[in-house]
Protein backbone atom coordinates (compact mmCIF):
# COMPACT_ATOMS: atom_id res chain seq x y z
CA UNK A 1 0.00 0.00 0.00
CA UNK A 2 2.93 2.35 0.73
CA UNK A 3 4.35 1.96 -2.77
CA UNK A 4 0.90 2.38 -4.28
CA UNK A 5 0.51 5.74 -2.51
CA UNK A 6 3.96 6.87 -3.61
CA UNK A 7 3.24 6.11 -7.25
CA UNK A 8 -0.22 7.66 -7.00
CA UNK A 9 1.33 10.87 -5.70
CA UNK A 10 3.88 10.73 -8.50
CA UNK A 11 1.02 10.69 -11.04
CA UNK A 12 -0.67 13.67 -9.35
CA UNK A 13 -3.78 12.03 -8.11
CA UNK A 14 -4.72 9.54 -10.80
CA UNK A 15 -5.86 7.23 -7.97
CA UNK A 16 -8.50 9.41 -6.28
CA UNK A 17 -11.47 10.98 -8.06
CA UNK A 18 -13.57 13.82 -6.61
CA UNK A 19 -17.16 14.47 -7.79
CA UNK A 20 -17.84 17.71 -9.69
CA UNK A 21 -20.98 19.37 -11.05
CA UNK A 22 -20.78 22.16 -13.62
CA UNK A 23 -22.96 24.11 -16.03
CA UNK A 24 -22.04 24.95 -19.60
CA UNK A 25 -19.34 27.63 -19.85
CA UNK A 26 -19.52 28.25 -23.62
CA UNK A 27 -21.13 26.97 -26.82
CA UNK A 28 -18.35 26.79 -29.46
CA UNK A 29 -20.56 25.48 -32.28
CA UNK A 30 -24.16 24.69 -33.19
CA UNK A 31 -25.66 23.38 -36.41
CA UNK A 32 -28.15 26.27 -36.36
CA UNK A 33 -30.07 28.59 -34.06
CA UNK A 34 -33.39 30.34 -34.52
CA UNK A 35 -31.92 33.67 -33.36
CA UNK A 36 -28.38 34.95 -32.92
CA UNK A 37 -28.79 37.34 -29.99
CA UNK A 38 -28.85 36.25 -26.36
CA UNK A 39 -32.48 35.86 -25.32
CA UNK A 40 -33.61 35.10 -28.86
CA UNK A 41 -33.37 31.29 -29.10
CA UNK A 42 -29.55 31.52 -29.54
CA UNK A 43 -27.31 28.54 -28.78
CA UNK A 44 -25.50 30.67 -26.20
CA UNK A 45 -28.66 30.61 -24.08
CA UNK A 46 -27.58 27.15 -22.89
CA UNK A 47 -24.68 28.75 -20.97
CA UNK A 48 -25.17 28.76 -17.20
CA UNK A 49 -28.06 27.66 -15.02
CA UNK A 50 -31.67 27.27 -16.22
CA UNK A 51 -33.60 30.40 -17.16
CA UNK A 52 -36.83 28.74 -18.32
CA UNK A 53 -37.26 25.42 -16.47
CA UNK A 54 -39.66 24.30 -14.99
CA UNK A 55 -41.87 26.37 -17.32
CA UNK A 56 -42.90 24.73 -20.58
CA UNK A 57 -43.29 26.11 -24.08
CA UNK A 58 -41.60 28.22 -26.73
CA UNK A 59 -39.26 30.68 -24.98
CA UNK A 60 -36.54 32.90 -26.44
CA UNK A 61 -34.31 32.30 -23.40
CA UNK A 62 -33.70 28.68 -24.52
CA UNK A 63 -31.89 27.35 -27.60
CA UNK A 64 -33.97 26.33 -30.58
CA UNK A 65 -32.63 25.15 -33.95
CA UNK A 66 -33.59 27.12 -37.01
CA UNK A 67 -36.15 24.56 -38.22
CA UNK A 68 -38.67 22.43 -36.37
CA UNK A 69 -37.93 19.35 -38.48
CA UNK A 70 -34.42 18.05 -39.08
CA UNK A 71 -31.20 16.81 -37.50
CA UNK A 72 -29.22 19.24 -35.38
CA UNK A 73 -26.26 19.38 -33.00
CA UNK A 74 -24.76 21.67 -30.41
CA UNK A 75 -21.27 21.52 -28.87
CA UNK A 76 -20.88 22.45 -25.20
CA UNK A 77 -17.70 23.53 -23.40
CA UNK A 78 -17.29 23.11 -19.64
CA UNK A 79 -14.73 24.88 -17.47
CA UNK A 80 -13.10 21.77 -15.98
CA UNK A 81 -12.11 18.60 -17.81
CA UNK A 82 -13.48 15.55 -16.02
CA UNK A 83 -14.56 11.94 -16.42
CA UNK A 84 -18.29 12.34 -17.27
CA UNK A 85 -20.78 10.24 -15.31
CA UNK A 86 -24.19 11.81 -15.99
CA UNK A 87 -25.55 14.67 -18.08
CA UNK A 88 -28.69 16.58 -17.08
CA UNK A 89 -30.39 18.13 -20.13
CA UNK A 90 -33.16 20.65 -19.40
CA UNK A 91 -35.65 20.24 -22.27
CA UNK A 92 -38.35 22.92 -22.05
CA UNK A 93 -40.23 22.56 -25.33
CA UNK A 94 -41.22 19.38 -27.21
CA UNK A 95 -38.78 17.14 -25.25
CA UNK A 96 -37.45 13.86 -26.61
CA UNK A 97 -35.20 14.89 -29.51
CA UNK A 98 -31.82 14.02 -28.01
CA UNK A 99 -30.42 10.88 -29.69
CA UNK A 100 -26.68 10.89 -28.96
CA UNK A 101 -24.11 12.41 -26.60
CA UNK A 102 -20.45 12.44 -27.61
CA UNK A 103 -17.28 13.34 -25.72
CA UNK A 104 -14.39 15.11 -27.45
CA UNK A 105 -10.95 13.49 -27.37
CA UNK A 106 -7.67 14.23 -29.14
CA UNK A 107 -8.46 12.26 -32.29
CA UNK A 108 -12.21 12.89 -32.60
CA UNK A 109 -15.43 12.08 -30.75
CA UNK A 110 -16.49 9.10 -28.61
CA UNK A 111 -20.16 8.15 -28.18
CA UNK A 112 -21.16 8.14 -24.51
CA UNK A 113 -24.95 7.75 -24.75
CA UNK A 114 -27.64 7.03 -27.36
CA UNK A 115 -31.43 7.21 -27.37
CA UNK A 116 -34.46 7.14 -29.64
CA UNK A 117 -36.31 10.32 -30.67
CA UNK A 118 -39.83 10.41 -29.21
CA UNK A 119 -41.65 13.76 -29.21
CA UNK A 120 -43.42 14.67 -25.97
CA UNK A 121 -45.78 17.57 -25.35
CA UNK A 122 -47.18 19.53 -22.45
CA UNK A 123 -44.39 19.50 -19.84
CA UNK A 124 -40.70 20.30 -19.60
CA UNK A 125 -38.33 17.67 -18.27
CA UNK A 126 -34.76 16.99 -17.16
CA UNK A 127 -33.29 14.14 -19.17
CA UNK A 128 -30.61 12.41 -17.06
CA UNK A 129 -28.28 10.48 -19.35
CA UNK A 130 -25.90 7.90 -17.85
CA UNK A 131 -22.55 8.46 -19.57
CA UNK A 132 -20.75 5.57 -17.85
CA UNK A 133 -22.02 3.07 -20.42
CA UNK A 134 -19.48 4.28 -23.01
CA UNK A 135 -16.70 1.99 -24.30
CA UNK A 136 -14.07 3.37 -21.91
CA UNK A 137 -13.85 6.21 -19.37
CA UNK A 138 -12.40 9.39 -20.84
CA UNK A 139 -11.42 12.84 -19.64
CA UNK A 140 -13.04 15.68 -21.56
CA UNK A 141 -14.32 19.23 -21.23
CA UNK A 142 -16.39 19.28 -24.44
CA UNK A 143 -19.58 17.38 -25.24
CA UNK A 144 -21.66 17.26 -28.40
CA UNK A 145 -25.43 16.74 -28.32
CA UNK A 146 -27.00 15.20 -31.45
CA UNK A 147 -30.71 15.98 -31.92
CA UNK A 148 -33.17 14.35 -34.32
CA UNK A 149 -36.54 16.09 -34.76
CA UNK A 150 -37.35 14.54 -38.14
CA UNK A 151 -40.79 13.51 -36.89
CA UNK A 152 -41.61 16.73 -34.95
CA UNK A 153 -44.55 18.96 -35.84
CA UNK A 154 -46.06 22.13 -34.46
CA UNK A 155 -43.50 22.81 -31.72
CA UNK A 156 -39.77 23.50 -31.65
CA UNK A 157 -37.43 21.31 -29.61
CA UNK A 158 -35.68 23.61 -27.11
CA UNK A 159 -32.89 23.21 -24.54
CA UNK A 160 -32.69 25.59 -21.59
CA UNK A 161 -29.52 24.42 -19.80
CA UNK A 162 -27.20 21.44 -19.39
CA UNK A 163 -25.44 20.25 -16.22
CA UNK A 164 -22.48 17.85 -16.35
CA UNK A 165 -21.73 15.58 -13.40
CA UNK A 166 -18.37 13.83 -13.34
CA UNK A 167 -15.18 13.22 -11.40
CA UNK A 168 -11.78 14.90 -11.40
CA UNK A 169 -8.38 13.85 -10.06
CA UNK A 170 -7.62 15.12 -6.58
CA UNK A 171 -4.05 14.57 -5.45
CA UNK A 172 -4.74 16.35 -2.15
CA UNK A 173 -7.14 13.55 -1.22
CA UNK A 174 -4.27 11.02 -1.10
CA UNK A 175 -2.64 10.85 2.31
CA UNK A 176 1.14 10.96 1.83
CA UNK A 177 3.00 8.02 3.36
CA UNK A 178 4.30 9.08 6.76
CA UNK A 179 6.11 6.01 8.09
CA UNK A 180 7.81 3.91 5.41
CA UNK A 181 8.24 0.16 5.83
CA UNK A 182 11.47 -0.84 7.48
CA UNK A 183 14.46 -2.09 5.56
CA UNK A 184 17.28 -0.90 3.33
CA UNK A 185 15.28 -1.44 0.13
CA UNK A 186 12.50 0.86 1.36
CA UNK A 187 14.99 3.61 2.30
CA UNK A 188 16.73 3.32 -1.04
CA UNK A 189 13.39 3.58 -2.83
CA UNK A 190 12.48 6.74 -0.90
CA UNK A 191 15.85 8.28 -1.78
CA UNK A 192 15.29 7.39 -5.42
CA UNK A 193 11.81 8.89 -5.45
CA UNK A 194 13.21 12.13 -4.02
CA UNK A 195 15.41 12.62 -7.09
CA UNK A 196 14.74 12.91 -10.82
CA UNK A 197 17.53 10.58 -11.91
CA UNK A 198 16.36 8.07 -14.49
CA UNK A 199 12.78 9.37 -14.58
CA UNK A 200 10.24 8.83 -17.32
CA UNK A 201 8.07 11.93 -17.51
CA UNK A 202 4.39 11.30 -18.27
CA UNK A 203 1.33 13.42 -18.97
CA UNK A 204 -1.95 12.05 -17.69
CA UNK A 205 -5.21 12.22 -19.65
CA UNK A 206 -6.39 15.32 -17.75
CA UNK A 207 -3.24 17.26 -18.69
CA UNK A 208 -1.34 16.89 -15.40
CA UNK A 209 2.31 15.88 -15.60
CA UNK A 210 4.06 13.32 -13.45
CA UNK A 211 7.29 11.34 -13.21
CA UNK A 212 7.84 7.60 -12.82
CA UNK A 213 11.25 6.11 -12.25
CA UNK A 214 12.56 3.93 -15.05
CA UNK A 215 14.08 1.39 -12.68
CA UNK A 216 10.67 0.76 -11.04
CA UNK A 217 8.97 0.39 -14.38
CA UNK A 218 11.61 -1.98 -15.73
CA UNK A 219 11.44 -4.12 -12.60
CA UNK A 220 7.65 -4.30 -12.45
CA UNK A 221 7.05 -4.42 -16.21
CA UNK A 222 10.03 -6.27 -17.70
CA UNK A 223 8.21 -6.67 -21.02
CA UNK A 224 7.58 -2.96 -21.44
CA UNK A 225 10.62 -1.88 -23.42
CA UNK A 226 10.52 -4.97 -25.64
CA UNK A 227 6.80 -4.80 -26.40
CA UNK A 228 6.15 -1.06 -26.38
CA UNK A 229 9.12 -0.06 -28.53
CA UNK A 230 9.02 3.52 -29.80
CA UNK A 231 5.70 4.18 -28.05
CA UNK A 232 6.98 3.16 -24.58
CA UNK A 233 6.07 6.47 -22.90
CA UNK A 234 2.50 6.56 -24.23
CA UNK A 235 1.94 2.85 -23.57
CA UNK A 236 3.22 3.24 -20.02
CA UNK A 237 0.77 6.07 -19.40
CA UNK A 238 -2.18 3.92 -20.50
CA UNK A 239 -1.10 0.90 -18.44
CA UNK A 240 -0.41 2.89 -15.26
CA UNK A 241 -3.72 4.74 -15.47
CA UNK A 242 -5.46 1.38 -15.72
CA UNK A 243 -3.48 -0.34 -12.94
CA UNK A 244 -3.76 2.50 -10.43
CA UNK A 245 -7.06 4.17 -11.36
CA UNK A 246 -8.99 1.65 -13.50
CA UNK A 247 -9.17 4.42 -16.11
CA UNK A 248 -9.10 3.07 -19.66
CA UNK A 249 -8.44 5.23 -22.68
CA UNK A 250 -6.32 3.81 -25.51
CA UNK A 251 -5.25 6.16 -28.33
CA UNK A 252 -5.79 4.47 -31.67
CA UNK A 253 -2.14 4.75 -32.75
CA UNK A 254 -0.81 2.60 -29.89
CA UNK A 255 -3.59 -0.02 -29.62
CA UNK A 256 -1.38 -2.94 -30.76
CA UNK A 257 1.40 -2.04 -28.29
CA UNK A 258 -1.05 -1.59 -25.41
CA UNK A 259 -2.77 -4.86 -26.30
CA UNK A 260 0.51 -6.78 -26.42
CA UNK A 261 1.74 -5.40 -23.09
CA UNK A 262 -1.65 -5.92 -21.40
CA UNK A 263 -1.64 -9.53 -22.59
CA UNK A 264 1.83 -10.15 -21.22
CA UNK A 265 0.82 -8.66 -17.84
CA UNK A 266 -2.52 -10.56 -17.79
CA UNK A 267 -4.54 -7.32 -17.75
CA UNK A 268 -7.48 -8.86 -19.60
CA UNK A 269 -9.88 -5.90 -19.30
CA UNK A 270 -7.30 -3.48 -20.72
CA UNK A 271 -6.37 -5.91 -23.50
CA UNK A 272 -10.03 -6.26 -24.51
CA UNK A 273 -10.49 -2.47 -24.55
CA UNK A 274 -7.38 -2.03 -26.72
CA UNK A 275 -8.57 -4.73 -29.15
CA UNK A 276 -12.04 -3.16 -29.43
CA UNK A 277 -10.55 0.30 -29.98
CA UNK A 278 -8.23 -1.14 -32.63
CA UNK A 279 -11.15 -2.77 -34.49
CA UNK A 280 -13.20 0.44 -34.35
CA UNK A 281 -10.37 2.35 -36.03
CA UNK A 282 -9.96 0.04 -39.02
CA UNK A 283 -10.72 1.42 -42.48
CA UNK A 284 -9.92 0.61 -46.10
CA UNK A 285 -7.05 3.11 -45.88
CA UNK A 286 -5.23 1.40 -43.00
CA UNK A 287 -6.36 -2.22 -42.75
CA UNK A 288 -3.63 -3.74 -44.96
CA UNK A 289 -0.84 -1.92 -43.11
CA UNK A 290 -2.46 -2.84 -39.80
CA UNK A 291 -2.69 -6.50 -40.85
CA UNK A 292 1.08 -6.64 -41.36
CA UNK A 293 1.78 -4.77 -38.14
CA UNK A 294 -0.19 -7.21 -35.96
CA UNK A 295 0.98 -10.44 -37.58
CA UNK A 296 2.16 -11.74 -34.20
CA UNK A 297 -1.05 -10.82 -32.36
CA UNK A 298 -3.73 -13.37 -33.34
CA UNK A 299 -6.71 -11.50 -31.86
CA UNK A 300 -5.90 -8.24 -33.65
CA UNK A 301 -4.97 -10.11 -36.83
CA UNK A 302 -8.38 -11.81 -36.77
CA UNK A 303 -10.12 -8.44 -36.40
CA UNK A 304 -8.34 -7.20 -39.54
CA UNK A 305 -9.42 -10.29 -41.46
CA UNK A 306 -12.99 -9.92 -40.21
CA UNK A 307 -13.04 -6.32 -41.44
CA UNK A 308 -11.76 -7.39 -44.86
CA UNK A 309 -14.29 -10.22 -45.10
CA UNK A 310 -17.17 -7.90 -44.33
CA UNK A 311 -15.87 -5.36 -46.88
CA UNK A 312 -15.51 -8.00 -49.61
CA UNK A 313 -19.10 -9.15 -49.10
CA UNK A 314 -20.49 -5.62 -49.45
CA UNK A 315 -18.23 -4.01 -52.07
CA UNK A 316 -17.83 -5.58 -55.54
CA UNK A 317 -14.70 -3.52 -56.24
CA UNK A 318 -12.69 -5.07 -53.42
CA UNK A 319 -9.88 -6.58 -55.58
CA UNK A 320 -7.43 -3.61 -55.39
CA UNK A 321 -7.64 -3.71 -51.63
CA UNK A 322 -6.39 -7.31 -51.55
CA UNK A 323 -3.39 -6.90 -53.84
CA UNK A 324 -1.03 -6.36 -50.93
CA UNK A 325 -2.04 -9.44 -48.94
CA UNK A 326 0.32 -12.32 -48.24
CA UNK A 327 -0.72 -15.84 -49.22
CA UNK A 328 -1.40 -16.85 -45.60
CA UNK A 329 -3.60 -13.78 -45.08
CA UNK A 330 -5.52 -14.56 -48.27
CA UNK A 331 -6.18 -18.09 -47.03
CA UNK A 332 -7.43 -16.74 -43.69
CA UNK A 333 -9.64 -14.26 -45.51
CA UNK A 334 -11.15 -16.98 -47.72
CA UNK A 335 -11.92 -19.03 -44.61
CA UNK A 336 -13.66 -16.00 -43.09
CA UNK A 337 -15.68 -15.44 -46.26
CA UNK A 338 -16.72 -19.09 -46.47
CA UNK A 339 -17.81 -19.01 -42.86
CA UNK A 340 -19.90 -15.86 -43.39
CA UNK A 341 -21.57 -17.16 -46.56
CA UNK A 342 -22.44 -20.60 -45.13
CA UNK A 343 -23.52 -19.44 -41.67
CA UNK A 344 -27.31 -19.21 -41.14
Amino acid sequence: DFYRKVLALNLRGALVQTPIEQWVEAVPLASSEYGHAIGSWAAANIVGQPQVYPAYGDNGKAWAPQAIVGKHFVELKFATACIPTTLHVYETSAPGGLVEIKGKIADGWVTLWTGEPVMQRGASRILVADLRAGPTPLVTSTLRLEVDTSAWSGEWYEIDAVKLVGTVSDSSAIDPPSVPPQGTLARDLLDLLASNTGDIELQTADGASGRVHRCIVERRCPELLRVAGMHAKDVLQVVLEYVYARHIFVPIAICPSVYALAQSLHLDELATAAADRFAAGLSTDNVIAALKTVAGLPVLHAKCCAFLAKYCLTHPDYQPLLDGLDKSDLITLVQQLVGRVTSP
